[in-house]
């Protein structure tokens, strides 16, 4: 046991040491100290002690939380009886009925820790055992209280007719609820603090969907009032969801394309695939009141107006029917950047091992708009990254640290920027705001702010680390050995290669993107085309990687439009060997 409570109060430190959320750096306090009082029961002066310690820690660390409790009960005992007379007589005295309960149990969880002061050794551990018990349970039961909120909110009870059943209406009626229960789920105490970061932004969101749950019930089966309410909140508020599902993932990207501050529109839609299928898209975005990339604007780059359309986009479709390799890099592109995604193709088409969700398919090659009416409703609101895969919060502080050096020492803004961000490190929400301030303050700054499917990873110190993406195809031999004799150069050099089909998580996309934000270096091989190959280069891109475009002699060529102004160095069937291919790539490998 005494190993047990050494090992937790090591966990709170550090948790302290890293400013973690401040209810659960309680918790582990908490858990501590019911490991030292476990000790401290056999006369253990120094385990009493220890346990009084931890305990102090965690009262210091909670009321914060608990007033954060009390402030939204208040708001929600509000909102309860704002929509009374909206409920059937049984709902409402299932609410009357749960409402004290709740209420006795948040009074209790806000209540002041007793002092122990001036109290013996004896009576002080007989209190301290009572708080801690005391504790436990109410957590356990707060815990209860609020699983059976989230069961109440699913099915709330609305006045006047509901939509008409297997309407559009009912279908987004249902998955805004499941917007709300999201959040809400995700806000309960026993996942985190009620306020994830803010306490106003997870209620915040729940009211403005229980409205919107409101308003979308009462449009009755409209279509024209329900597009108008998509139009004007729905879409805001899901994207909101969304970005807010992802905080932990918040990132600096290095786009290799110009354009910087471009805000993202609820009402766009963007589109890479074939051009049938992006009519009928058109069409379908015309009634539904979305904007939508159908046509590239006179005299733009080509490259620079699509990433301007994906970056602004709310939803990205892919059609991967064709396997366009244009379409397979602008998905890599979508991912690193973190905007939801629709992929879509014919019935009978095999996707890549590197796409990370499911593929909608529609049965023939003319593709209706019932197709799209289902399916873009489905990922308009849906949340398909929903947190827990880890955060890259601190590793973005430490990479803006970084990238302010050496102009913050004469830069009394950019100091001041990131003294705001490393005080905001425990508060998702602050630190995003945090985070576009210093970006704001770094003059000239390359950066956008990303939030991606997987939390970002950044460029460390020490050897040059070069990521090769290409074709593993045995019977490539040529690109077999050319594979070969840059891995030895890299060797020879100093510089650790790692093989894009290596992949250390058992998700392989994620491992490839891990690789890619660790790499000082990425080497692309293109020969084929592979989809694989070009999803990868269009994460490569978003995060800004020194890259080299390389590929069997002819590959240069055939490149597709969004690289077409790129070079691409040819090596023949010599690979290595063939004339000047080995002084590109050693000259790639000198670059710091």
């Amino acid at each position: 046991m005494q190993a047990v409570a050494y090992e937790l109060s090591n966990l709170a430190r550090e948790a302290d040491g890293l400013r973690g959320d401040a209810i659960e750096r309680a918790r582990t306090w908490w858990d501590a100290a019911m490991a030292w009082d476990d000790l401290g029961s056999a006369g253990d002066v120094r385990a009493l002690a220890e346990a009084e310690a931890a305990s102090g820690k965690a009262n210091a660390l909670d009321p914060s939380g608990r007033s954060d409790i009390a402030a939204l009960f208040a708001q929600l005992q509000g909102e309860v009886e704002h929509g009374k007379c909206d409920m059937d007589p049984v709902r409402r005295a299932g609410i009357e009925q749960f409402m004290p309960r709740l209420e006795a149990s948040v009074k209790r969880g806000t209540e002041p820790a007793r002092s122990t002061e001036g109290l013996d050794d004896e009576t002080r551990l007989a209190a301290l055992r009572e708080d801690l018990l005391e504790n436990v349970t109410l957590r356990g039961e707060m815990d209860r209280l609020f699983t059976e909120m989230l069961s109440r909110t699913k099915d709330p009870t609305l006045a006047g007719p509901a939509p008409p059943a297997g309407s559009r209406a009912a279908r987004v009626l249902a998955q805004v609820q499941e917007l709300k229960a999201f959040v809400m789920a995700d806000a309960m105490p026993m996942h985190a603090d009620l306020g994830l970061g803010k306490p106003g932004t997870a209620w915040d969101l729940m009211v403005r969907l229980g409205r919107l749950v409101t308003d979308v019930h009462a449009s009755a089966g409209d279509e024209d009032a329900l597009i108008r309410l998509e139009a004007d909140r729905a879409r805001t508020l899901a994207n909101e969801v969304r970005r807010y599902a992802r905080r932990e993932h918040l990132g600096l990207a290095r786009p290799v394309w110009s354009q910087r501050g471009i805000v993202v529109d609820p009402n766009t839609l963007f589109f890479s695939g074939p051009a049938a299928v992006g009519s009928t898209l058109a069409h379908y975005a015309a009634r539904r009141r979305l904007l939508f990339n159908a046509r590239p604007r006179a005299g733009a780059d080509i490259a620079e107006a699509r990433w301007i359309d994906l970056a602004r986009a709310n939803l990205a479709i892919f059609d991967i029917s064709e396997r366009d390799p244009q379409v397979f890099y602008e998905i890599g592109v979508a991912l690193g950047l973190g905007t939801e995604i629709l992929l879509v193709a014919r019935a009978g088409t095999a996707a890549p091992f590197d796409i990370a969700q499911n593929v909608c398919y529609y049965d023939d090659g003319n593709v209706a708009a019932a197709f799209f009416d289902q399916h873009i409703d489905e990922a308009m609101y849906g949340v398909q990254v929903m947190g827990g895969q880890g955060s890259c919060l601190e590793a973005t502080l430490v990479f803006a640290e970084q990238s302010a050096q050496p102009a913050a020492a004469s830069d009394s803004r950019l100091r001041i920027a990131l003294q705001l961000l490393r005080k905001a490190l425990a508060d998702p929400i602050q630190y995003r705001a945090a985070l576009n301030n210093f970006n704001s303050a770094l003059s000239g700054s390359p950066f956008v702010l990303v939030t991606p499917r997987w939390p970002i990873g950044y460029t460390q110190g020490g050897r040059p680390r070069c990521f090769i993406v290409m074709p593993f195809a045995q019977e490539l031999e040529a690109t077999q050995r050319t594979y070969r004799a840059i891995a030895d150069e890299g060797t020879r050099i100093g510089v650790d290669t790692i093989r894009g089909d290596v992949a250390v998580r058992q998700e392989i996309i994620h491992s490839i993107w891990e690789e890619t934000g660790q790499a000082s270096h990425v080497l692309v091989d293109l020969t084929g085309f592979n989809p694989n190959v070009c999803l990868e280069l269009g994460l490569a891109d978003l995060l800004g990687k020194n890259s080299l475009l390389i590929g069997l002699a002819g590959t240069e060529t055939r490149l597709f439009p969004n690289i077409a102004k790129r070079r691409c160095h040819p090596y023949g069937e010599r690979g290595w060997d063939d004339g000047q291919f080995a002084g590109v790539v050693q000259r790639f490998f000198a670059q710091r």
